[in-house]
């Protein structure tokens, strides 16, 4: 391992990510394939994988709930901007816009049928609409706060919300009618389910204390085997190989079965292993007078230290001496 060759292979890396910044996934995987084999380390994995993303679908805001269809073929997305996308996940197409919502739209769910799309919004409703014409169903109203967590029991006959108004609400799905309303958190309310029988309702509230009730008469019953609390962020299709990660206005999904034969597959370093190879790795192109490398070493110190005044001059020294060549 010489010091040339680790310039060339930062080089590399720095080719690839502004091309890939640029739109040409092509190009950017192109210079990771130049990478030296013996060099690729946790660096290399990372954009090899956010480049072969299958695809990456993009909002005007935040991105706040993602979900997948039963049979894996759509991706639905829920954001800041206060509409739900529905996405072909395998080539990326937009599909469906649902507007309607007049705030955030903070979580989104299929029906176990694919027929219908369930999204809770900050505006204090949830809504029913057609998975594939996109119409607004139903309206359900009720919650005096954000709605937060939506789901559809397994046989889709039953719906499930949870406010910041500290309560849960079950719904029948085909009339949109009120049908239990589920009291005892003192804490925001941010996640629901079915219990695996369709018996019992869990709520989950922001310090993640569940609670459950009857589905059949609303009583307070023993939290017993509850089933797992949804995770946010990321989702999984079920079959297991696509994920979709929510990363501000984009979500990418990625294959987890593309693996490049010739990476390394160690562990990510922790931040004090990073800051010390690419604090030694900038000091070395800074030596040969590589700017491109350094700048492109100082950006990844900036990732775990974004406010770092000093860091960021040096960095922006480097591109103006890189760019006066």
């Amino acid at each position: 391992m010489t010091r040339a060759g680790l310039l060339v292979y930062a080089g590399k890396l720095s080719l690839a990510q502004s091309a890939f910044q640029e739109g040409n996934g092509v190009l950017a995987v192109h210079h990771l394939d130049e990478c030296q084999w013996n060099l690729r380390g946790w660096e290399h994995r990372h954009l090899w994988a956010r480049f072969n993303s299958k695809q990456t679908f993009l909002h005007t805001s935040i991105v706040s709930s993602v979900a997948f269809s039963a049979d894996g073929k759509r991706v639905l997305t829920g954001s800041w901007d206060m509409t739900a996308k529905v996405w072909d996940a395998d080539k990326g197409q937009e599909l469906l816009t649902l507007k309607g919502h007049t705030h955030i739209v903070f979580s989104v769910a299929f029906s176990p049928d694919g027929k219908r799309i369930l999204t809770g919004s900050g505006d204090g409703t949830a809504k029913v609409w057609d998975a594939e014409k996109g119409q607004e169903l139903l309206t359900l109203k009720g919650h005096t706060n954000f709605v937060t967590s939506v789901t559809f029991s397994a046989d889709g006959k039953r719906i499930l919300t949870g406010s910041h108004d500290k309560t849960a609400k079950a719904w029948d799905a085909g009339k949109g009618q009120e049908a239990l309303s589920l009291k005892g958190h003192t804490l925001h309310v941010t996640s629901v389910a079915f219990s695996a029988d369709g018996k019992r309702l869990f709520a989950w509230d922001a310090q993640k204390k569940a609670l459950a009730w009857s589905t059949t008469t609303g009583q307070p019953t023993e939290v017993v085997d509850p089933p797992a609390m949804p995770p946010p962020g990321p989702a999984r299709s079920p079959d297991g190989f696509l994920v979709a990660k929510p990363d501000g206005p984009s979500v990418a999904v990625i294959d987890t079965r593309l693996v490049d034969p010739k990476a390394n597959h160690w562990p990510l370093p922790d931040a004090a292993e990073r800051k010390r190879y690419h604090s030694e790795q900038a000091d070395l192109a800074e030596n040969e007078k590589q700017w491109f490398a350094v700048a492109f070493h100082l950006g990844r110190l900036l990732l775990d230290a974004p406010e770092d005044a000093g860091l960021k001059k040096r960095r922006a020294d480097a591109l103006a001496r890189h760019a006066g060549k």
